[in-house]
């Protein structure tokens, strides 16, 4: 968390890392949930395909549905996440790098 703090003329910008930290998982977490849930759905759609309960052309364009709906969103959430995650992180050492370079 940034937190801006006057100073006289300056501003001060204090940087959490535990916060980041924290942040950056719950949203590796969520990603993951996101995810099962996905991975969840798609299964059912198959499942109405293939108990048999649909046939024709409907169970074709479902079952079609199900299977691009697995390439565009299988694991979409969590690798948004996880590049959220990373940001967080490369931002982290940015900082303590110019940290470094004042101090």
């Amino acid at each position: 968390m940034a937190v801006m703090n006057p100073l006289g003329s300056r501003n001060i910008i204090i940087i959490d890392d535990n916060y980041i930290g924290e942040y950056s998982q719950a949203y590796m977490e969520v990603g993951k949930q996101i995810d099962d849930i996905i991975i969840k759905y798609i299964g059912i759609l198959k499942g109405i395909i293939d108990d048999g309960s649909m046939k024709g052309l409907t169970a074709e364009k479902l079952y079609s549905f199900a299977d691009t709906a697995s390439m565009l969103l299988f694991k979409t959430a969590g690798v948004l996440c996880d590049n959220n995650k990373s940001n967080m992180q490369k931002f982290i050492q940015d900082i303590d790098e110019a940290d470094r370079e004042i101090y």
